[in-house]
This record gives structure tokens, sequence and C-alpha cells, in this order.
């Protein structure tokens, strides 16, 4: 047990990555006010975990843990954030430091995009569950903010929405931005409590303040995830809950603060982080769309009390590596979905990145009608230094020099041959005998019928490919070092008709 006096704004606090394990307790007197689970030693930190004590300044904390006689020492008090250090993807967001999940929260007000996040700051490995926040004017260049919401008396802080109030409809205000979340016991204080959820409320998307009971106490199992909207057609507002297994609860309001039950579902696969949103045909028709965490999803009908599924089981990724995706509220009719690709640790100061945010629309295809993703509009202003190749021969295609880059790739019909793009000595190749694209052991099916164009983008961590008409996503994890290298063509015939090779930034 050892004292701290806070006299500036952030405490830094020494973190190492397979360290020894402690459960900290920090008291203000005899008041709990933070646990967390942090890895220590007494040799040089891998980073600093910032923790914002401004409200604190002048007061004592005691620290209680198991922790190494002197690790103390190392502790810092600073009126700044530990410096950015390492290298980061460029058109993806990572947080500065420690282990990223979940999407919550996606909100467009006052002109800003609001990010937030499961995140534990104290290291890159799942636990600690707080809120992180980031923030953006476009959804492309992200600014990280202090931790949004952290773990209390009621557990840690579980994935859920926010929802901007423009009518008063809570009694906080026109244009108050609410936070439905689940609290999630754990261990400490909050131990042997169930699960729940709970609101806070913030006028600006920083400052934001829990309001301590809960809107809808323990139903069943860990049941979490609230996802709020607005219902037109019944005048009412919704929220989507994940119950246990494949079973799921949607509600109805009047108020957004009581809310009534109107239906239990089972959706099979389908489990956690659940979203229901509509979205219009091409022949004009709105569908709704019940999704969760795997990407699967069912197409049917919603009257405002129960959605009733109209098709099988659907999936929106051809890998597994996107998780969690959730639509932002408050986009003026756009479907905007940002999902969490969950890359490992590749020596990095952080763990998982957030995928480029896509567009949600409805197209018929040869199987029905499915959704289709397609990289936001604001992706193309990223774009310089074109370079247009029309039917380019094997070889170089273009380098790269520490930068991402988007390559565009419209092959002619072929039944016959394989084509490869090697990408900085990973390859890339597109069998069209078999109809398949591959790369770092996953693949998905294309009609070789017809001509196939690819949209990929290239980044640390991550490689996206999209087909242009937005009907197959294929995100794959890959671990590179160094961006700098070249691009290259290796075809068995003159299958390319085209390329375009933009750098980003």
């Amino acid at each position: 047990m050892f004292e701290i006096i806070i006299t500036k704004k952030y405490l830094w606090l020494p973190v190492k990555n397979d360290g020894k394990k402690v459960f900290a307790q920090v008291f203000l007197g005899k008041e709990t006010i933070y646990e967390f689970d942090i890895e220590v030693s007494l040799k040089s930190a891998d980073f600093y975990a910032a923790w914002n004590v401004e409200n604190y300044i002048g007061k004592a904390f005691v620290f209680n843990g198991d922790f190494p006689a002197g690790w103390e020492k190392n502790i810092k008090n600073k009126d700044t954030l530990p410096k950015k250090e390492g290298r980061f993807p460029f058109i993806h967001f990572a947080p500065q430091i420690g282990w990223m999940n979940d999407p919550n929260g996606l909100v467009f007000a006052n002109g800003i995009y609001h990010m937030y996040f499961q995140h534990n700051p104290f290291g890159i490995k799942w636990a600690n569950m707080h809120w992180g926040h980031a923030f953006s004017k476009d959804l492309l260049h992200w600014e990280q903010a202090d931790e949004a919401l952290l773990p209390d008396e009621n557990g840690t802080m579980f994935s859920g929405c926010a929802f901007l109030d423009e009518k008063g409809s809570a009694g906080f205000g026109k244009n108050t931005i609410l936070y439905y979340y689940t609290a999630a016991p754990a261990s400490g204080r909050s131990h042997g409590k169930k699960f729940q959820q709970m609101l806070a409320l913030s006028s600006d998307g920083f400052n934001i303040k829990k309001l301590p009971t809960p809107v809808i106490e323990h139903i069943a199992g860990d049941n979490r995830d609230p996802k709020v909207f607005f219902h037109e057609a019944s005048n009412a507002y919704i929220m989507v809950l994940f119950l246990d297994g494949n079973d799921f609860a949607v509600f109805r309001s009047q108020n957004l603060l009581e809310w009534q039950l109107t239906q239990k579902l089972t959706l099979p696969p389908l489990w956690e982080c659940p979203d229901l949103f509509p979205l219009t045909n091409e022949n004009g028709e709105q569908r709704w769309i019940f999704w969760a965490a795997d990407g699967y999803y069912f197409i049917g009908d919603f009257n405002g009390y129960e959605f009733i599924p109209k098709t099988e089981k659907l999936s929106a990724y051809a890998t597994k590596l996107a998780y969690a995706a959730q639509t932002y509220s408050n986009t003026n009719g756009r479907i905007i979905s940002q999902s969490w690709l969950r890359t490992k640790n590749h020596g990095t100061s952080y763990t998982g990145i957030m995928a480029i945010p896509v567009s949600l629309s409805l197209k018929n295809t040869k199987n029905g009608e499915r959704i289709c993703l397609e990289p936001i509009e604001e992706m193309k202003s990223l774009r310089k230094n074109a370079k247009v190749l029309k039917s380019p021969e094997n070889g170089i295609l273009t380098s790269l020099n520490e930068n991402a880059a988007e390559i565009i790739l419209n092959f002619y019909p072929c039944n016959d041959g394989v084509s490869v793009l090697d990408i900085i000595g990973e390859k890339l190749s597109i069998d069209f005998s078999l109809g398949k694209v591959a790369f770092k052991g996953e693949n998905f099916s294309f009609s070789n019928s017809d001509s196939l164009h690819l949209r990929i983008y290239i980044d640390y961590d991550a490689l996206e490919i999209f087909t242009l008409d937005g009907s197959i996503y294929f995100p794959c994890e890959w671990d590179m070092k160094s961006l700098t290298g070249e691009i290259s063509l290796e075809s068995g015939n003159r299958m390319l008709e085209s390329a375009e090779i933009y750098e980003l930034g």
C-alpha cells in the first residue's frame, strides 16, 4: 500500500507486458474510486497508461495491491499525455495504448463523429473494460480523447450505443447525447452483481455524466449491448438487446427512460452486439435488417414492436476478422457501419484496429437481396499520386515508401489461368479456373463468367478487399514490419484490363 498526492492532470502508470499481474484498488479516504488489473515490473516499462485525475488535484490517493516494493517510484504525475511512439496504421484507427475491441456509441453530434470503443488502457490484453473515445470531422482522421466511461461500483463498461435526443424526450434538454451501456460485474466492489443496462448523458460528447440507476435491470444471462433508435412509423424509441445464447429482445419507449419489452426472439447463430436498421432496396421498398456481431444478419419486417425475419441467416463478411459492427446514429439517412478488426498484437503498444467505415445498401444479386458494403465516399479524399495503367504487363506496378495505398484491379471475364498480385512479398492469388481469390490462407469465390473488379486497401495490420459492387468484403490480417516495397503482377495471360493505384494520406 502506498500514497500519492495528485498535483497535475495525468497520472502515468508504468505497464510491463507479461509482467506481474496486480489487482489495484485506489482509495480516496475510505471511498474506492478505481479498480483495475495491471501488469507491472521493477524493470523499465513498455509504456505508460495515463489516467486523467484533474478533478483530484490536491488530494491523496492510496493504492492497494500486491505491487513489487518500490514500483510506485516509477509513477509519474504530468500535465500532458505520454508521447505517441512506434508505428501505427495510416488509414485505420488504433488506440495509442492498450487493447481495443467493439466500437461503441457511434454518433454524429455538433459537427463531430464520436467513436467510443471497448478499451483496456492498462495493457494489450483484454481486461478492464472502459469506453475509450476518439473523434473526427470526416470519419478518416481521428483524435483520441481521454477515457469516456470508467469502471465503477456496478462493474466494467461493456458495449452500448449513443443516441442524440433531438426532441429532449428524456427530459435532459434537446440535443443531449444519451449513452446506453452495459455494466458488467467484475472482481472487487462489483463482484456478485448482475449485468444491467445503464444510462449516461452529455451535451458535447466529451463531458459525460452517469446516472445512478439502471434503465433496464437484469433479464437473463449476461444480457448486454443495447442499441437504440427512433422508429418513425410507430412514433417510438426502440432498443434491441442481447440476452443469452442466440436470444435477443426488443423494447419500446416514449421517453427514452422507461422501456417496455415487446418481443423476445431467437435467431441462431446470431449472438451479441445486435443492431436493427432499415435499408431501401433497388425497387424503393424498405426492408429491416437484424444484425449481430459476426456479421450475420436477417432481412425482414419491423412494425415497431416485433421483427419478423423473411430470409435465412445471411453473412456480410467473407472472413472472421471483422466483428461487432455498429451503425452510426444521426447520419441523415446514411447507413454507415464501423467494425472492429480482431488483429493480434504485432509488437506495438496497441492490440486491435477499427475497419474502414463502410456504407451499407441493399442490392439484388443472383442469390436474392443482399447487403453490400462499400468504403465510405470520404475515402476518395485520401487519394494522391494517382497512377492508371491500361492492360498492364507483368512486373512491377508500383512501389510503396512507408504509406498506405488503394489499388483497383479490373479483370476481363475469364475461366482459365491464375493472376497473382505480389504485395511486398505477400501474394494475392486470383484463380479464374476455380473462381477463387485467396490471401493468407483465406479465400472467397466469384463468378468467372463475369468481369471481376477488386478494390484493395493496404495498411499496417490489415488488408481490406472489396468487390466494386460491394457484394463481397474480404478483410485479412497481416503482420507487416514495413510498408516499403514493391507491388508486382504475375499473370498467366492478359487477364487484367486496367489498374488504378493511389497513395493514401
